[in-house]
């Protein structure tokens, strides 16, 4: 239970997985009016870049990259 005057605990994260840049930049920026965050799967990108992200979303960003072994690619 939260207290009446406890700030929102509640945030979104949305977990962006594509093999393109293009098409994840494209996912986010529809996912970004609902998020409090968006994870990009970099492992899961067939060329991993950070910086088009950056430039074209402005909700705030993290950039996961998983091993093999946590399931990544």
């Amino acid at each position: 239970m939260v207290a009446e005057d406890a700030p929102t605990a509640c945030k979104i994260c949305v977990s962006v997985i594509d093999e393109s840049v293009d098409n994840a930049i494209l996912t986010a920026q529809t996912a970004a009016h609902i998020a409090d965050v968006i994870e990009i799967r970099l492992d899961m990108l067939t060329k991993p870049q950070v910086a088009p992200f950056i430039e074209k979303l402005s909700t705030p960003l993290l950039f996961t990259n998983r091993a093999a072994w946590e399931g990544g690619h």
